[in-house]
């Protein structure tokens, strides 16, 4: 009888380990299968997460009225001048989410891509962390950083 985890170990040993810990498959068809419902071909050269969704487009900042403009790289999700958001995904640009409530800032931390924001719905309580965009307000960024956070 299989254990729960014997399928991982069946995965590991069609991976090969490249370089400082970066996998790349052996045997592509396996990991094809194994991931077919995470990702999906893009021009059959790239994979994609199928979880994100990009939407960058304008808009107006419900809590302070900004307009804000899109990023124009990468999908905008929050105001650059308050750092909120809305809680209205819940995978990136899927807007499935039905809580609606406004995610602020509480806190930030270093990332490999950068900074990244955490951020915790005033409705709900879900928590939720997002890369800082290259044109988000740096004092308040600064503000944030070395709150006190938990739960993250």
């Amino acid at each position: 009888m299989l254990r729960p985890y014997m399928w991982w170990i069946g995965f590991i040993n069609h991976l090969h380990i490249v370089g400082a810990g970066i996998a790349r498959p052996q045997n592509s068809r396996f990991y094809n299968q194994l991931i077919s419902g995470l990702c999906k071909e893009d021009n059959g050269e790239n994979m994609k997460l199928s979880r994100f969704t990009e939407i960058d487009e304008p808009f107006v900042c419900l809590v302070c009225g900004a307009e804000v403009a899109p990023l124009g790289y990468t999908s905008r999700d929050h105001c650059n001048r308050c750092l909120c958001s809305l809680h209205v995904d819940v995978n990136p640009g899927d807007r499935q989410a039905t809580c609606g409530g406004v995610l602020r800032p509480v806190g930030v931390e270093n990332a490999k891509k950068g900074v990244k924001i955490l951020y915790k719905c005033e409705r709900c309580g879900m928590r939720r962390k997002n890369i800082a965009a290259k044109d988000d307000d740096g004092e308040m960024i600064l503000g944030l950083w070395g709150l006190p956070v938990e739960g993250y």
